[in-house]
């Protein structure tokens, strides 16, 4: 079994630095809170890559992305239409 820590955890703190933090104390893998400041919908290819390669630097995987996406019900089609874009730039 592996285990995972959420990174909102670390709150302000640079996803590197999460990383870091996760692997010392022993998880094996890390939930990328998919917001800013640690991994927006506005990231780069060439960050996410940066940031991919200081995971395995660090021996971590991605358990899991906290997209915030789904909140359907409730918004316009538009903003539905929004979230849906958001959520394929993750994938």
């Amino acid at each position: 079994m592996q285990t995972a820590i959420f990174t909102k955890v670390f709150g302000e703190r640079t996803l590197e630095k999460a990383f870091e933090l996760s692997a010392r104390v022993g998880y094996d893998a890390v939930e990328l809170m998919c917001r800013e400041p640690h991994f927006g919908v506005s990231t780069t290819d060439r960050r996410a890559k940066q940031l991919k390669s200081t995971l395995d630097d660090y021996g971590l995987e991605v358990a899991g992305l906290g997209t915030y996406t789904g909140r359907y019900v409730d918004v316009t089609e538009e903003q539905s239409e929004a979230e849906i874009a958001d959520l394929e730039r993750f994938l």
